[in-house]
């Protein structure tokens, strides 16, 4: 994109009337900061997680990163990364090879084309999206009384959802498990009530990322972005035999695919409460 500002003029009564410039196309790619990664917190990751090789295009990716984010954005609860929005998130000075000048503008409503929220999740559509201390959102209460129904955060995720893009966006619980099976669908289907027209994706399987692969280097002390998608579809699956497992993903790292809205064997994708794109080991309503 020129970094040239594109200002349209409208005659009106005599006057001239200067219209804001089109909106931009940004891919935001937030993750929650549980505290360290020891304990099941995600590594920071950099502000301006472009890959070296400029070729790469989302979904793909090289094997320390996914291409296509243009800022990375950490959070510690639904309700602060709806504030962090609504304050101004700016992005980095680097991504001023794609959007020139208007860089230095916050993002405004409406701008955000995809969105990534990187919060761990599990089996029985539950979606730790304020941290793994804190009780998992899901699409209603459970039996157990442990879980908090999704629409119970209805305003912070309301708040969110006015950042993307009204009828073009994508919104992608970038994490293990949640879009699983009816939970899943019934989780993703709550989010897509509070995010009409806005693609909600959600995965069947584990995630993984490969912390040593990923990291940026000691310039920058930060990690890539993305996260891949693995063949268990279970925490006890992977857990029988963690370091064999482990092992075994970190030996098939460059063959296992980016989680993204286009893997048609393990991302769920429900559009105004609707399935319209199913896993391959599940049957769906697809409509």
């Amino acid at each position: 994109m020129s970094s040239s500002r594109k200002v349209f003029r409208v005659a009106t009564g005599g006057q001239t009337n200067t219209i804001a410039p089109p909106l931009r196309n940004i891919n935001v790619y937030a993750y929650h900061r549980d505290a360290d990664p020891a304990s099941g917190g995600f590594e920071k990751i950099h502000p301006c997680p472009f890959l070296k090789n400029e070729s790469l295009q989302y979904p793909n990716g090289d094997s320390s990163g996914q291409a296509g984010w243009d800022v990375a954005v950490p959070f510690t609860s639904l309700k602060d990364l709806a504030s962090q929005l609504e304050a101004g998130v700016r992005l980095e000075d680097k991504t001023e090879r794609k959007f020139g000048t208007r860089y230095r503008q916050s993002i405004q409503r409406g701008e955000i084309a995809r969105l990534a929220i990187m919060a761990h999740g599990d089996q029985a559509g539950e979606w730790y999206a304020n941290g793994k201390k804190a009780p998992p959102l899901t699409a209603s209460a459970n039996k157990l009384g442990n879980s908090h129904p999704a629409a119970d955060y209805h305003s912070a995720l309301h708040t969110i959802g006015l950042y993307t893009k009204p009828s073009t966006s994508t919104i992608l619980l970038m994490g293990c498990l949640a879009g699983q099976g009816g939970d899943g669908t019934a989780l993703l289907t709550v989010l897509s009530s509070i995010w009409p027209n806005r693609q909600v994706v959600g995965f069947d399987v584990i995630g993984y990322r490969f912390p040593t692969k990923m990291w940026r280097g000691i310039g920058d002390a930060t990690w890539n972005a993305g996260i891949k998608l693995t063949w268990f579809r279970s925490g006890l699956e992977f857990l029988a035999q963690p370091q064999r497992n482990q092992s075994e993903i970190e030996k098939r790292w460059n063959e296992l695919p980016w989680a993204s809205e286009f893997s048609k064997e393990h991302a769920k994708i429900v559009l105004n409460q609707k399935v319209i794109q199913c896993p391959s080991e599940e049957i769906c309503p697809v409509e």
